[in-house]
């Protein structure tokens, strides 16, 4: 008899395991759907992100091209503004350490031919002060800086006596054309009659700089 009734509590025992084991696999089950769904969920949303990430990509680089083609134009302007329309600013776009890196280059073109010259390497020191000029307003409007635009001795390098004054003209054209307000220190006097207002710096006999403020149509 005793035996009986402890047959009947293990299979009471074993009957309660069971159901706790079935209760497990139902949890586990129910978790394994989850698990799927939730899979399920991640890969259309890296679909997603794929998707927005391509088209990011081409939107940066079509505002690149775009960008590019802008810069290009306003340096351009400056540099054709002083030398004539035998030379044009060109930025290349070049892939490095996966990377987007700007060249710049002057293209030359002359009769027959044309070739492209390296900034730094191959370029005076006046193309070199042209172009630093046009890239200061790249930037400016680039991050839409509104306010004057300082340039110290821009022309410093360019010959005074064949560009200096047309340098100026472009300068005047710019304010014009841009709506900027330019404040430039010069030596160069060519530059003066282009000038809206001048302010004369001197060093008196004590050491100190001293002010004058002249209208251009006085020294014109």
């Amino acid at each position: 008899m005793d035996s009986f009734h402890e047959i009947i509590d293990s299979y009471e025992s074993l009957k309660e395991k069971l159901n706790l084991l079935k209760g497990r696999r139902v949890q586990l089950s129910d978790g394994i759907k989850k698990n799927k769904i939730e899979q399920n969920r991640l890969a259309k949303e890296i679909v997603d992100l794929d998707k927005e990430r391509d088209l990011a990509q081409l939107l940066a680089a079509t505002i690149r091209i775009k960008a590019t083609e802008r810069f290009s134009r306003i340096v351009t302007e400056a540099i054709q503004s002083i030398y004539g329309s035998s030379a044009k600013f060109v930025i290349d776009l070049k892939p490095k350490n996966n990377r987007i890196h700007a060249v710049y280059n002057i293209e030359v073109i002359r009769k027959s031919h044309q070739r492209k010259l390296d900034i730094e390497e191959s370029c005076g020191g006046g193309l070199g002060d042209i172009v630093a000029v046009g890239l200061r307003l790249v930037v400016s409007e680039l991050y839409r800086k509104r306010g004057p635009l300082a340039l110290d001795e821009p022309f410093k390098q360019l010959s005074k006596k064949r560009y200096g004054s047309i340098a100026a003209m472009f300068l005047q054209e710019i304010t014009k054309t841009m709506s900027r307000q330019i404040l430039m220190v010069t030596h160069n006097e060519e530059h003066l009659q282009y000038a809206d207002k001048i302010f004369y710096v001197e060093q008196n006999k004590s050491g100190h700089s001293k002010i004058k403020v002249l209208n251009s149509n006085i020294l014109e």
